[in-house]
Protein backbone atom coordinates (compact mmCIF):
# COMPACT_ATOMS: atom_id res chain seq x y z
CA UNK A 1 0.00 0.00 0.00
CA UNK A 2 2.88 2.40 0.69
CA UNK A 3 4.57 1.67 -2.64
CA UNK A 4 1.83 0.86 -5.18
CA UNK A 5 4.18 1.07 -8.17
CA UNK A 6 6.52 -1.59 -6.79
CA UNK A 7 5.57 -5.06 -8.01
CA UNK A 8 6.82 -8.16 -6.22
CA UNK A 9 7.47 -11.48 -7.93
CA UNK A 10 7.97 -14.48 -5.66
CA UNK A 11 10.27 -17.24 -6.93
CA UNK A 12 10.35 -20.59 -5.10
CA UNK A 13 13.34 -22.76 -5.94
CA UNK A 14 16.04 -24.85 -4.31
CA UNK A 15 18.82 -22.96 -2.54
CA UNK A 16 21.28 -23.87 -5.30
CA UNK A 17 18.96 -22.50 -7.99
CA UNK A 18 18.22 -19.33 -6.02
CA UNK A 19 21.94 -18.74 -5.54
CA UNK A 20 22.47 -19.03 -9.31
CA UNK A 21 19.63 -16.61 -10.04
CA UNK A 22 20.92 -14.12 -7.47
CA UNK A 23 24.48 -14.35 -8.77
CA UNK A 24 23.31 -13.68 -12.34
CA UNK A 25 21.15 -10.72 -11.33
CA UNK A 26 17.90 -12.40 -12.38
CA UNK A 27 16.48 -11.79 -8.90
CA UNK A 28 17.15 -9.03 -6.36
CA UNK A 29 16.93 -10.77 -2.99
CA UNK A 30 16.94 -14.29 -1.60
CA UNK A 31 15.47 -15.32 1.74
CA UNK A 32 17.11 -18.50 3.02
CA UNK A 33 18.54 -20.12 6.12
CA UNK A 34 21.68 -21.39 4.40
CA UNK A 35 25.18 -19.93 4.47
CA UNK A 36 26.01 -18.37 1.09
CA UNK A 37 29.49 -17.18 0.10
CA UNK A 38 30.05 -13.87 1.90
CA UNK A 39 32.65 -12.83 -0.66
CA UNK A 40 29.92 -12.85 -3.30
CA UNK A 41 26.80 -11.94 -1.31
CA UNK A 42 25.88 -9.44 1.38
CA UNK A 43 23.22 -10.36 3.88
CA UNK A 44 20.85 -9.12 6.55
CA UNK A 45 19.60 -11.30 9.43
CA UNK A 46 15.82 -11.42 9.27
CA UNK A 47 15.38 -13.47 12.44
CA UNK A 48 16.61 -16.48 14.36
CA UNK A 49 14.40 -19.51 13.88
CA UNK A 50 14.08 -22.89 15.57
CA UNK A 51 13.31 -26.34 14.26
CA UNK A 52 10.27 -28.13 15.63
CA UNK A 53 8.87 -31.60 15.12
CA UNK A 54 5.42 -31.68 13.53
CA UNK A 55 3.60 -35.00 14.05
CA UNK A 56 0.21 -36.04 12.69
CA UNK A 57 -2.31 -35.83 15.52
CA UNK A 58 -3.63 -39.27 14.60
CA UNK A 59 -0.33 -41.04 15.40
CA UNK A 60 -0.75 -43.22 18.54
CA UNK A 61 2.76 -42.27 19.74
CA UNK A 62 1.34 -38.87 20.77
CA UNK A 63 -0.72 -40.44 23.55
CA UNK A 64 2.30 -41.06 25.78
CA UNK A 65 3.90 -37.68 25.01
CA UNK A 66 1.28 -35.18 26.13
CA UNK A 67 3.68 -33.57 28.62
CA UNK A 68 5.95 -32.55 25.73
CA UNK A 69 3.33 -31.16 23.36
CA UNK A 70 3.52 -27.45 22.50
CA UNK A 71 0.36 -25.43 21.79
CA UNK A 72 0.32 -23.17 18.76
CA UNK A 73 0.14 -20.09 20.99
CA UNK A 74 3.47 -21.01 22.60
CA UNK A 75 5.07 -21.11 19.14
CA UNK A 76 3.60 -17.76 18.16
CA UNK A 77 4.85 -16.12 21.37
CA UNK A 78 8.10 -18.14 21.37
CA UNK A 79 7.42 -19.08 25.00
CA UNK A 80 8.28 -22.68 24.03
CA UNK A 81 11.93 -21.54 24.19
CA UNK A 82 11.78 -21.23 27.97
CA UNK A 83 14.04 -23.66 29.82
CA UNK A 84 11.11 -25.23 31.67
CA UNK A 85 9.59 -26.41 28.36
CA UNK A 86 11.10 -29.85 27.81
CA UNK A 87 12.31 -31.15 24.46
CA UNK A 88 10.79 -34.41 23.30
CA UNK A 89 13.06 -37.48 23.28
CA UNK A 90 13.37 -37.80 19.51
CA UNK A 91 14.20 -41.52 19.60
CA UNK A 92 10.60 -42.39 20.51
CA UNK A 93 9.69 -41.62 16.88
CA UNK A 94 12.28 -43.91 15.27
CA UNK A 95 9.69 -46.39 13.98
CA UNK A 96 7.45 -43.70 12.52
CA UNK A 97 7.50 -42.49 8.87
CA UNK A 98 9.29 -39.20 8.22
CA UNK A 99 8.93 -36.58 5.52
CA UNK A 100 12.27 -34.91 4.80
CA UNK A 101 13.54 -32.34 2.36
CA UNK A 102 16.03 -33.03 -0.42
CA UNK A 103 19.64 -33.85 0.66
CA UNK A 104 21.06 -30.42 -0.21
CA UNK A 105 18.53 -28.63 2.02
CA UNK A 106 19.72 -27.24 5.37
CA UNK A 107 16.61 -28.49 7.19
CA UNK A 108 17.26 -32.01 5.88
CA UNK A 109 20.88 -31.94 7.00
CA UNK A 110 19.97 -30.73 10.46
CA UNK A 111 17.16 -33.29 10.78
CA UNK A 112 19.44 -36.17 9.86
CA UNK A 113 22.06 -34.98 12.33
CA UNK A 114 19.48 -34.74 15.12
CA UNK A 115 18.25 -38.27 14.43
CA UNK A 116 21.80 -39.60 14.22
CA UNK A 117 22.63 -38.13 17.62
CA UNK A 118 19.62 -39.96 19.01
CA UNK A 119 20.89 -43.24 17.59
CA UNK A 120 18.65 -43.85 14.58
CA UNK A 121 18.18 -43.16 10.90
CA UNK A 122 14.64 -42.04 10.10
CA UNK A 123 12.34 -44.14 7.95
CA UNK A 124 11.88 -41.74 5.03
CA UNK A 125 8.49 -41.84 3.33
CA UNK A 126 9.00 -38.86 0.98
CA UNK A 127 11.80 -36.48 0.02
CA UNK A 128 10.40 -33.04 -0.80
CA UNK A 129 11.52 -29.64 -2.05
CA UNK A 130 9.60 -27.33 0.28
CA UNK A 131 9.04 -27.23 4.02
CA UNK A 132 5.45 -26.12 3.47
CA UNK A 133 4.80 -29.20 1.35
CA UNK A 134 6.11 -31.50 4.07
CA UNK A 135 3.94 -29.69 6.63
CA UNK A 136 0.83 -30.10 4.47
CA UNK A 137 1.50 -33.83 4.11
CA UNK A 138 1.93 -34.05 7.88
CA UNK A 139 -1.50 -32.39 8.17
CA UNK A 140 -2.89 -35.17 5.98
CA UNK A 141 -1.64 -37.74 8.51
CA UNK A 142 1.06 -39.42 6.44
CA UNK A 143 4.31 -38.64 8.25
CA UNK A 144 6.41 -36.55 10.62
CA UNK A 145 8.19 -33.42 9.41
CA UNK A 146 10.82 -31.03 10.71
CA UNK A 147 9.59 -27.46 10.32
CA UNK A 148 10.69 -24.05 11.51
CA UNK A 149 8.84 -22.04 14.11
CA UNK A 150 8.72 -19.31 11.44
CA UNK A 151 6.37 -21.50 9.42
CA UNK A 152 4.50 -22.99 12.39
CA UNK A 153 3.70 -19.53 13.76
CA UNK A 154 2.06 -18.45 10.49
CA UNK A 155 -0.08 -21.45 9.54
CA UNK A 156 -3.64 -21.77 10.88
CA UNK A 157 -3.89 -23.72 14.14
CA UNK A 158 -5.14 -27.27 13.61
CA UNK A 159 -5.75 -30.33 15.76
CA UNK A 160 -4.36 -32.45 12.91
CA UNK A 161 -0.77 -31.64 13.93
CA UNK A 162 1.04 -31.93 17.25
CA UNK A 163 4.21 -29.89 17.80
CA UNK A 164 7.25 -30.83 19.87
CA UNK A 165 10.33 -28.89 20.93
CA UNK A 166 13.71 -30.30 19.87
CA UNK A 167 17.06 -29.90 21.57
CA UNK A 168 20.61 -29.54 20.35
CA UNK A 169 22.79 -26.90 18.75
CA UNK A 170 21.42 -27.77 15.32
CA UNK A 171 17.90 -26.70 16.24
CA UNK A 172 18.47 -22.97 15.79
CA UNK A 173 19.71 -20.99 12.81
CA UNK A 174 19.51 -17.56 11.27
CA UNK A 175 17.12 -16.71 8.46
CA UNK A 176 18.80 -14.26 6.07
CA UNK A 177 18.04 -11.92 3.23
CA UNK A 178 20.88 -12.09 0.67
CA UNK A 179 21.78 -9.84 -2.26
CA UNK A 180 24.71 -9.79 -4.65
CA UNK A 181 27.66 -7.80 -3.32
CA UNK A 182 28.56 -4.78 -5.45
CA UNK A 183 25.25 -4.74 -7.29
CA UNK A 184 23.18 -1.55 -7.26
CA UNK A 185 20.99 -1.66 -4.16
CA UNK A 186 17.74 -0.05 -5.21
CA UNK A 187 15.43 2.08 -3.10
CA UNK A 188 12.77 -0.62 -3.48
CA UNK A 189 15.14 -3.26 -2.06
CA UNK A 190 16.07 -0.97 0.83
CA UNK A 191 12.44 -0.23 1.70
CA UNK A 192 11.56 -3.92 1.44
CA UNK A 193 14.25 -4.86 3.96
CA UNK A 194 13.21 -2.09 6.33
CA UNK A 195 9.58 -3.20 6.14
CA UNK A 196 10.59 -6.81 6.80
CA UNK A 197 12.12 -5.81 10.14
CA UNK A 198 8.80 -4.34 11.26
CA UNK A 199 6.72 -7.45 10.50
CA UNK A 200 8.95 -10.30 11.68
Amino acid sequence: RRFPLVKLELVEESTARLETLLRSGAIDLVMDNCELDQEVFDRHVFRKEYLLLAVPGSFPVNESLKAYQIPAEAIQSQSFLRKEVEAVPLAVFQKEPFLVLKPENDTRQRAMELCSRCGFQPEILFELDQQMTSYNITCSGMGISFISDTLAAKVPATSQVVYYKLEGSGCSRNLYFYWKRGRYFSRAMQEFLELSVSVK
